[in-house]
């Protein structure tokens, strides 16, 4: 039933105009507190449970919080197709025990079955640090192509046969050394105008 409904608010139009989705999940704190430990009685939302939040905002802390995990896909422009609306395409709401890339994968096995074909799934690192069998495997095994940022202790530099090893990736070894020391795009206008002068100065 709930996808049911996420699937009428998209227009007719746009239900094939893309494959590609975009994937994440969000902390949502229920109005239920929880129950100490020495507390013999459930709490009054059971269904939740604790969780990690992670915050990007300068200044922020993570920290644990009582609920559930959101979990969108939303749809994102095929590579060099045309532009598309950010619509929705499914939504899966659950307790933070429960592995939220497992839940995904579902949730997009489920797309899938359902007539629409899955394409580019672009996901953060949050997603590519879980187990394959669980999220990598069966996605690719249904047709989608992973673009997935890798986890800050997977971005190593070494070298192999005369070329630089960086990100899994081979490079030559005359590319600047700045560019591969690039991580993911911090907050704030400083870092993207730091981001663009790297990119652009000559080798």
């Amino acid at each position: 039933m709930g996808d049911a409904l996420v699937e009428a608010s998209v227009p007719a139009t746009y239900k094939s105009a893309s494959s590609a989705l975009a994937v994440d999940w969000t902390d949502h704190e229920t109005w239920s507190r929880p129950r100490s430990a020495e507390d013999p009685e459930p709490a009054n939302d059971p269904d939740a449970s604790f969780g990690h939040a992670k915050r990007n905002a300068p200044g922020a802390k993570d920290y644990l919080f009582f609920g559930y995990y959101a979990g969108v896909a939303t749809m994102v422009g095929d590579e060099r197709g045309a532009r598309v609306p950010e619509l929705v395409r499914r939504i899966a709401v659950h307790a933070p025990r429960i592995d939220p890339a497992g839940v995904m994968a579902k949730t997009l096995l489920r797309l899938r079955d359902s007539g629409v074909a899955l394409g580019d799934v672009l996901a953060d690192c949050g997603y590519s640090g879980r187990q394959p069998a669980t999220f990598a495997a069966p996605l690719r095994g249904a047709g989608a192509a992973l673009v997935m940022d890798l986890h800050p202790n997977d971005r190593v530099v070494g070298h192999l046969r005369g070329g630089d090893l960086c990100q899994r990736c081979l490079y030559c070894p005359a590319t600047p050394k700045a560019l591969l020391d690039l991580g993911p795009l911090r907050r704030g206008r400083a870092q993207k105008k730091r981001r663009r002068t790297t990119t652009s100065s000559p080798s």
